[in-house]
């Protein structure tokens, strides 16, 4: 009886205590903290790690056959589940045939993975399965895509990336966007490069849009004041459409006024806290670049040689910092969203948006670390935002185009009441000079 009293306390100890759970050391294990981290910072990246912990686990709670099968520990054996352990250690088998691959094929991955042992399933019979398997591992580490867990058949499949807006007339004819087919061939395209591969389904590496070599054409300053959320709300009337995929990352839909914005911003924190070595994987699958078709130039410059990933998402935190805590109304207006619960669960509770709500973004020291630049009124979308520049300055188009029409009928009724006051002045200028002849 004593016995099993202890147990129960223990069990109820540890599930209740601030000690990691075995699932967590192993995300922690895969994305070590930077060494130059301070405290608070090591403090973030740990409460990062443990949010991507559940992360993992709720996307593991539904279920993959793909996965299960890949990652028998018999030849065609499937397991009933797979826990965020054993896929850790399958991404890690993958970020390795990645990281030493010139070409990041899927179908070059399994290939290697098989020969090395960390597939066991047969390759005629479960072929297609393991081409799932590294398709959907990939997306729910990377956040590229949205890969489905239980695609259909022998396919890759990504949740659609668009999402309705608008009356229940409105007709599927008439789209804003483009659309994309969301399903391929895992035994056709599993051979293209992953750059590939995610055109085909319509999506899209992170790209630098500017290099440090300047544009033959002048660019325009990013004027702060025309992406805070407060003015995006209020003057653009835009929508905020919160998507799984860092590449969706502000997609504007102009006709329908939605703007996305990835809704874990707690990701590209872990991302850039973690040890280079850590995310060296992501960062060679970020890089597919096309160096048939890319110019020299490009490829020469500084910019280029730098981390893709892990800058696309420092570019990330950056741009949540100045429209959501730059000025204290877009604060304000973000706390009252989040209290009438206005956008969902997951990016109101998010540890870095939480802290961005709270004060201005550069009085935080994960924005110091980011080496983030100078709070100002305008920014370069060429040195500040070399990935996201040219969708920001696209959302500064679309507010310079509202501007007019919004703030026109109050310019009107300013103007009629400064010509009533002037008439009035002038009436009683006139009685003066008549009382005083």
């Amino acid at each position: 009886m004593l016995q099993a009293a202890v147990a129960l306390l223990l069990i109820y100890l540890i599930n209740n205590s601030c000690y990691p759970s075995y699932s967590s050391l192993c995300v922690r294990e895969m994305f070590e903290s930077f060494e130059v981290n301070n405290p608070e910072q090591r403090d973030l990246q740990q409460r990062c790690v443990e949010w991507f912990t559940s992360h993992l686990q709720e996307q593991l709670l539904g279920g993959s056959p793909s996965l299960a099968t890949a990652l028998a520990p018999m030849g065609g054996k499937a397991t009933d589940a797979v826990d965020v352990a054993v896929l850790l250690d399958f991404v890690k088998a993958m970020a390795e045939e990645v990281t030493k691959s010139n070409i990041a094929s899927i179908s070059n991955i399994v290939r290697e993975l098989r020969n090395k042992g960390n597939i066991l399933a047969p390759e005629r019979e479960h072929d297609g399965a393991c081409h799932q398997a590294v398709f959907i591992a990939c997306g729910w580490i990377s956040m590229l895509y949205k890969p489905k867990p239980k695609p259909a058949g022998a396919l890759l499949e990504i949740y659609p990336t668009t999402k309705a807006h608008g009356t229940q007339s409105s007709s599927p004819r008439f789209r804003s966007q483009d659309t994309f087919p969301s399903n391929v061939s895992a035994a056709e395209y599993g051979m293209l490069s992953f750059g590939r591969l995610l055109a085909a389904l319509g999506q899209r590496l992170p790209q630098r849009q500017f290099t440090g070599g300047g544009s033959p054409v002048p660019v325009p300053p990013i004027n702060a004041s025309n992406i805070y959320f407060s003015n995006l709300v209020r003057v653009g009337k835009v929508h905020i459409e919160w998507v799984d995929c860092l590449t969706e990352h502000l997609v504007l839909d102009e006709r329908t006024r939605t703007l996305k914005l990835f809704r874990y911003p707690a990701y590209c924190a872990l991302i850039c806290l973690s040890a280079p070595g850590s995310v060296a994987f992501l960062n060679k699958l970020a890089d597919d670049v096309d160096h048939d078709t890319a110019s020299l130039s490009s490829l020469n410059t500084t910019a280029s040689q730098q981390p893709p990933f892990e800058n696309f998402c420092r570019e990330i935190l950056i741009s949540f910092g100045v429209i959501f805590a730059q000025d204290s109304r877009s604060r304000n207006e973000s706390k009252k969203d989040a209290t009438v619960a206005a956008w969902p669960a997951r990016i109101r509770d998010d540890v870095v948006f939480r802290k961005l709500r709270a004060k201005s973004w550069q009085e935080h020291t994960l924005f110091t670390y980011l080496n983030s630049p100078p709070l100002r009124s305008n920014y370069s979308a060429q040195s500040d935002f070399p990935f996201l520049g040219a969708k920001l300055l696209r959302l500064q188009e679309y507010m310079d185009a509202q501007t007019p029409t919004t703030f026109g009928p109050c310019f009107g009724v300013i103007s009629i009441g400064l010509g009533v006051l002037q008439v009035a002045l002038m009436v009683l200028q006139i009685g003066l000079d008549a009382r005083s002849n």
